[in-house]
């Protein structure tokens, strides 16, 4: 240690810290308000649309078994996603076109879900409320709900076929020609 505090090292090292313990400011961090932030439009569409596109893809892991409830949440972030494009469409390179449009086929395969799931559930409803209704009056003439059945059975088929039919939906936006029309359409700015 005395070999040490008696070096030239040590000296540089005495001389230094003297002149950093000494000088105001010295060592200090540049303030957040003297770096520049991102503020046009250029820098911040990237941003803004990968935030999207991250929010979307993290669906992928839930596509197989997904629920009907969280098809209705990824068709909210294919909404979010598609505003977000179609906001910026004006300054981002052609394919944004090609974007848009496959954006909203799958916003409108699963708006085609939540229609068939609604109107499922309003229904059987229906034919809950005409079964209560029957059930506690026996003098009231059963109607004819033979139309409202055959008409739930659609529904519950379309909305089985759309949820069966989703995960090939969702391959075209989930692979690389989207994602390269995708980057192609933001690399102009």
């Amino acid at each position: 240690m005395l070999l040490y505090m008696d070096s030239p090292d040590y000296l540089n090292f005495k001389e230094n810290f003297y002149m950093f313990v000494t000088t105001p400011g010295m060592g200090d961090k540049l303030s957040t308000s003297d770096l520049p932030e991102p503020e046009r439009v250029e820098e911040l569409t990237p941003l803004l649309i990968y935030e999207r596109i991250a929010a979307t893809r993290a669906y992928e892991r839930l596509i197989p078994e997904a629920k009907v409830e969280q098809l209705h949440a990824l068709r909210i972030e294919f909404k979010q996603l598609r505003y977000t494009v179609e906001y910026f469409r004006e300054v981002l390179a052609e394919p944004v076109k090609d974007v848009i449009d496959t954006i909203k086929n799958l916003q409108d395969h699963l708006g085609n879900l939540n229609d068939a799931q609604v109107a499922s559930g309003l229904l059987e409803e229906y034919l809950d409320q005409q079964a209560k209704l029957l059930s506690s009056d026996e003098t009231v003439q059963p109607p004819d709900l033979s139309g409202v059945e055959a008409y739930l059975a659609e529904r519950k088929h379309q909305r089985q076929q759309l949820i069966e039919t989703f995960p090939q939906v969702w391959q075209q936006f989930d692979n690389p020609e989207f994602r390269q029309k995708l980057a192609l359409a933001i690399a102009s700015l």
